[in-house]
């Protein structure tokens, strides 16, 4: 039952955010508008291991990992 939030510091416009498994196969995403919406919580995926997350948007794109365990 655990999320990820993602606080959006500034506005990048429309957003996408991606969590992607050790696999490269998307186990969840969210598109919204970062100016609307500056925080996102996805669900976390409920299979342990090593996942990324990414977040697009206009010339914007970060990266970040976590492990479940």
């Amino acid at each position: 039952d655990s999320e990820v939030e993602v606080i959006f510091n500034q506005n990048i416009g429309d957003a996408f955010v991606q969590i992607v498994n050790a696999a490269g196969i998307t186990v969840n995403y969210y598109e919204c508008n970062s100016f609307i919406e500056p925080l996102v919580r996805l669900q976390t995926p409920a299979t342990p291991g090593y996942y990324t997350i990414c977040i697009y948007g206009g010339s914007f794109h970060g990266t970040g990992t976590f492990t479940i365990e």
